[in-house]
C-alpha cells in the first residue's frame, strides 16, 4: 500500500514527542536509546520529501528520561562507528525518531538522512554514544523482502519479529508480528520452450497454501488456491475476449501529428487473433508467517513459439501497464484531460499523457526472464543442468519504466529496466547480456549492469529496426563511448511484443562499468538541456569555463588547439563527430549531446584512459540518420551544418593542426569503418538477423505493412552506404582546400617480417580491411599522409618502394598522395 505513512510524519510526531533544538553543552547520558525497527527494501511503504523510497531506521527511547541525541552516531561499519552523526534532537520517553538511510544530503525540513544505505540481503547497524566508542545498540539485520520491516515485537522489547505492514514512527504493537518468510513454491517445470502441452505441479512447505495467477499479475491471497495440477497450453485470443488482451488495447493517440509523418506510429490493432502463452506466478502463505517470495515462470508451448533471437519475458500487473489511470504504456486520463482542454492543438510526442510521466511514481514492479529458444547458438553461459525447455540463464524481479523522448508517444514504446533492492536481493543485473563486450576504458568483459533498455529503435520503428544499432556497431573498434546492442524478442504477460534492441542505459553506472570510476567521481552533462545529470550544479559552470578557455578571443587558432588538447579528449571527440557527420544524423548538436569527465582537479596526462579529467562525448540516439525518410540524405553537407551549429567545432577547425588531425582521421575512417564494402557487409549481417522475425512483427504491428516494405527500408541504408563516402570526401576537399581524392594502394608485409601503420590506422586495422594483403584507400592530393614501418623481432627495416622503385630508407615516411601509387615496405 503506497504512502501508508505520509512524509510529514515528523511534523505529527514533533507536536507531542520530538523537538529539534540547539544545544551549546555536550549531550547528557543516552541510556534507553535503542534501534527499534528497520526496513531495507522500501518499495512503497514510506516516501521521503524528495519523492524517493529509501531504507529507513527507527530509533526509540524506552527510558523514562528525555534524551538529547546531538552527537550520537549511526553506522553500518564496525570500523567506522562515527559514520553519521545525529544533529541536536530531543527524544522524549516512549518517542520514535526516523532516519532515512538514503546516502543523500538532507534538504527537506524535519527529515534526517544518513550518509549510508542498508542492504536488503542483510546488514549490521550500530548505534554509538557521543564518545564514538561505546556501542549503545547493535542489530544484525536479516535479509528482508520488499516492504517488510524487522523490529522489536513491542517497542523496546528484546524479542524481534517481521512486520507487514511496517510501523515507521508508530508503536510496533500496532501491527501483527510475523515469523520468518516461508520458502517459495516449487514448480515441476521451469520457464522455457516445450513442444506440446505440459502438466504443471506446484509444491510448498507443510501447512502452506499456494495462490497463483495466469495473467502476469502479482498473486495474493485473493487469487485462486492451487489444488490440482495445471494443464498449460497457449491461448488464441481476439479483441472481444474478456478481459481485453494487452495487444488489443490502444497505446497511442490516433491523432499523432501527420505533418511530420508521425501517423506511421499510431496504434493499429492486430488483424488476426493473438497467441498468449502461459505465465504462472505463485506465492505460498502460512498463518503468522511472512508470505513466500513470488515465483514466476513463462512457458512457450508449440512450434509457433520458435524464434531466432533470445527471448525476454516480462510479467507484471496488467493495470500497471494499460490502466487508464495508472498504466504507464497508454495515453490514459492525463492525455484525455489535456485533449479536452486543448481540442485544436496538434498531438506531438511531448503532450501530457500517462506515458510521458517520469520518476518512481511511474515505475512498475515486474519480473524479467531471459531465455534462449531451442537451437539458438550463443556464447553466453547457460546453466549446465538444462533439460528440455530449460534454457533460462537469467530471471529477476525488476522495476519497469517507459524510456525515451518523443517516441514515448509511438504505439510501441521503449522500456527501461531497473535492478533494485526494492524488488530483488540481486540489485544488479549479473549476466553477460552482450557476449564478449568489454569496457571502453578497462578492457574487461562487462557482466554487470544496473539499468538496461529495451529499445524499439526509436523513430526507426516500423522501418529497419536497426538504424541506430548499425551506427553503434560501426564504431565498435574505436574508443567512442557507445551503447552495446543485442536484438531480442519481447513478450509481455505471455503476449508477443516483438523485436526490441537490448541496450545499455547511459548514466553514471555506464561510466562505472566501462572505466571503473565510482559514481560520485563522475560528472555527466546534457549540453542542449543545460542540465547536470550527475554531479553538482557548479559542474555546468566549470564546463562553460572550460569551453570559454578554448574559445577565448585573445587566443590564436593554434593556442586554442593547444588548450583544447588539455580540456577535451580530441581523438575520441573526432571519432564521435565523424560518426554523426558520416551518418547524416539530423537529431544532434541541438539535441542528444551528453558529455562526461572524471572529477579531477585538472588534466592528468599520466592517468589511465578516461580518468584524466578531460571531457568526452557519448554517442546515442542516432536513428535519424542514414537517409531517414529523406531528411538525412547522402548528399547532405553535414560539415557545413556542423560549423554553423557548433561554436566549439567552428572555433577549432580554424586551427591548421586540428584541421589536419580531424580531416586525416575522418578520412581514415572513410577508408575502413565507413567504407562502402564494410558498411554494406554490416547491413547484410544485420538484415539476416532481423529478417526471419519480420513476418511475425507485421502480424502483431500492422504499421510494418509487409516484409517487402521492410526490405525496401533496408535498401535505403544500402544506397546511403554506397554513395555517402564520395560525397563526404568532396565536401571536405571543397571546404578545406585538400585537392582531389586519389586512390592509393599499400602492400602489407608478412607479420613475421614487420608491420606498418598509416596515419591513425594501426597494423591490425590495415590487415582487417585489406584484401590478399593489399590495402587500398582514397586520400587527398594536397594533404600528406604518414607511413611508419615496424620491423619484427630479429628483422630490420630496409626501405620503402613506390611503384616498384626504391624511395626512402627512413622508417617514417611522409608523402603526398598521387593516383595509382603502389607503396610497399621492404624489411
Amino acid at each position: 500500500m503506497k504512502n501508508k505513512f505520509p512524509i510529514f510524519i515528523f511534523s505529527l510526531i514533533a507536536l507531542g514527542l520530538v523537538g529539534f533544538v540547539l544545544f551549546l553543552q555536550p549531550a547528557p547520558p543516552v541510556e534507553g536509546l535503542v534501534i527499534n525497527e528497520v526496513m531495507t527494501s522500501n518499495g512503497e511503504t514510506l516516501q521521503d520529501g524528495h519523492g524517493d523510497y529509501p531504507n529507513w531506521i527507527e530509533i526509540y527511547n524506552k527510558g523514562t528520561e528525555t534524551i538529547q541525541l546531538g552527537g550520537v552516531f549511526l553506522s553500518d561499519n564496525q570500523n567506522n562507528l562515527t559514520k553519521w552523526q545525529f544533529p541536536s534532537v530531543t527524544l522524549y520517553p516512549e518517542a520514535h525518531l526516523l532516519v532515512y538511510a538514503s546516502e543523500k544530503e538532507n534538504t527537506v525540513a524535519d527529515e534526517l538522512h544518513a550518509n549510508f544505505s542498508l542492504s536488503a540481503g542483510g546488514d549490521t547497524l550500530y548505534l554509538t554514544a557521543p564518545d564514538g566508542e561505546t556501542i549503545l545498540d547493535k542489530l544484525d539485520i536479516v535479509a528482508l523482502p520488499r516492504d517488510v520491516s524487522y523490529g522489536r515485537m513491542t517497542d523496546g522489547a528484546d524479542q524481534w519479529a517481521y512486520f507487514q505492514p511496517a510501523t515507521p514512527g508508530y508503536a510496533n504493537q500496532l501491527s501483527q508480528p510475523l515469523e520468518e518468510q516461508i520458502t517459495a513454491p516449487e514448480f515441476s517445470h521451469r520457464s522455457g520452450f516445450y513442444p506440446e502441452a505440459i502438466t504443471l505441479t506446484l509444491e510448498a512447505g507443510e501447512d502452506a497454501t499456494i495462490h497463483y495467477t495466469l495473467d502476469g499479475s502479482w498473486p495474493t491471497e485473493k487469487d485462486p488456491v492451487y489444488t490440482e495440477p495445471l494443464t498449460l497450453t497457449p491461448e488464441t485470443l481476439g479483441p472481444d475476449h474478456e478481459p481485453t488482451p494487452l495487444s488489443f488495447i490502444p497505446t497511442a493517440s490516433d491523432e499523432l501529428f501527420p505533418d511530420w509523418g508521425y501517423d506511421r506510429y499510431i496504434y493499429l490493432s492486430p488483424e488476426t487473433p493473438i497467441t498468449r502463452y502461459p505465465v504462472v506466478r505463485a506465492i505460498a502463505v502460512k498463518e503468522n508467517h511472512l508470505p513466500s517470495p513470488v515465483e514466476t515462470h513463462t512457458y512457450f508451448i508449440g512450434e509457433n513459439a520458435a524464434h531466432t533471437m533470445p527471448v525476454i519475458s516480462i510479467a507484471l500487473n496488467p493495470e500497471g501497464l494499460m490502466d487508464e489511470d495508472q498504466g504507464i504504456y497508454v495515453p490514459g486520463t492525463i492525455f484525455d484531460q489535456w485533449r479536452e482542454e486543448n481540442p485544436e492543438e496538434p498531438v506531438t510526442g511531448e503532450v501530457p499523457a500517462n506515458y510521458n510521466q517520469r520518476g518512481r511514481e511511474w515505475e512498475r514492479p515486474a519480473h524479467m526472464t531471459w531465455l534462449y529458444p531451442p537451437g539458438y547458438s550463443s556464447s553466453s553461459p547457460v546453466e549446465e543442468d538444462q533439460g528440455e525447455g530449460e534454457m533460462v540463464p537469467f530471471s529477476q524481479n525488476i522495476g519497469l519504466r517507459i524510456h525515451g523522448g518523443w517516441t514515448r508517444a509511438w504505439t510501441a514504446k521503449s522500456l527501461r529496466l531497473y535492478a533494485r533492492r526494492h524488488y530483488d536481493p540481486e540489485h544488479w543485473f549479473n549476466y553477460e547480456f552482450f557476449p564478449g563486450y568489454q569496457g571502453t576504458g578497462t578492457g574487461e568483459t562487462i557482466d554487470q549492469y544496473k539499468r538496461l533498455i529495451l529499445r524499439t529503435s526509436g523513430n526507426d520503428w516500423s522501418m529497419t529496426m536497426f538504424r541506430d544499432a548499425l551506427i553503434h556497431e560501426l564504431v565498435a573498434d574505436t574508443k567512442v563511448d557507445r551503447q552495446a546492442y543485442r536484438p531480442v524478442i519481447l513478450y509481455i504477460n505471455g503476449e508477443y511484443w516483438g523485436i526490441h534492441n537490448l541496450r545499455e542505459r547511459l548514466d553514471q553506472y555506464y561510466i562505472m562499468s566501462h572505466y571503473g570510476i565510482e559514481e560520485d567521481e563522475v560528472i555527466v552533462i546534457n549540453e542542449p538541456l543545460r542540465e547536470v545529470e550527475r554531479g553538482v550544479p557548479s559542474d555546468l559552470e566549470d564546463f562553460d569555463k572550460d569551453m570559454r578557455a578554448i574559445m577565448g578571443v585573445a587566443l590564436s587558432a593554434e593556442e586554442r588547439y593547444q588548450r583544447a588538447k588539455e580540456v577535451i579528449d580530441l581523438s575520441t571527440w573526432i571519432d564521435y563527430l565523424s560518426t554523426s557527420l558520416y551518418g547524416g544524423n539530423i537529431d544532434w548538436i541541438e539535441n542528444n549531446v551528453r558529455i562526461w569527465r572524471t572529477r579531477t582537479d585538472g588534466y592528468d596526462p599520466e592517468a589511465d584512459f578516461g580518468k584524466d579529467g578531460r571531457w568526452r562525448w557519448i554517442l546515442f540516439d542516432v536513428d535519424l540518420a542514414f537517409d531517414f525518410q529523406g531528411f538525412s540524405y547522402q548528399t547532405h553537407n553535414t560539415l557545413e551544418w556542423l560549423e554553423d551549429k557548433s561554436d566549439l567545432f567552428h572555433t577549432l577547425i580554424r586551427s591548421q593542426s586540428f584541421r589536419h588531425q580531424f580531416v586525416q582521421r575522418y578520412n581514415d575512417l572513410l577508408n575502413t569503418l565507413y567504407s562502402e564494402a564494410h558498411v554494406l557487409d554490416k547491413i547484410q549481417q544485420l538484415e539476416s538477423i532481423y529478417q526471419p522475425e519480420i513476418p511475425q512483427m507485421v502480424e502483431r504491428w500492422p504499421n510494418f505493412k509487409s516484409l517487402e516494405n521492410w526490405q525496401q527500408e533496408v535498401e535505403v541504408l544500402r544506397r546511403f552506404a554506397s554513395e555517402r563516402p564520395t560525397h563526404v570526401r568532396n565536401h571536405m576537399a571543397a571546404m578545406y582546400e585538400l585537392g582531389t581524392p586519389v586512390e592509393m594502394t599499400l602492400v602489407l608485409p608478412n607479420p613475421s617480417e614487420g608491420e606498418i601503420s598509416l596515419n591513425t590506422l594501426d597494423a591490425d586495422i590495415l590487415h582487417q580491411y585489406a584484401s590478399h594483403h593489399v590495402f587500398s584507400g582514397h586520400y587527398f592530393s594536397d594533404l600528406p599522409i604518414t607511413l611508419t614501418a615496424y620491423p619484427a623481432e630479429g628483422q630490420s627495416f630496409s626501405h620503402w618502394e613506390i611503384n616498384g622503385e626504391p624511395y626512402s630508407d627512413q622508417s617514417t615516411l611522409t608523402i603526398t598522395p598521387e593516383e595509382g601509387k603502389l607503396i610497399r615496405p621492404v624489411f
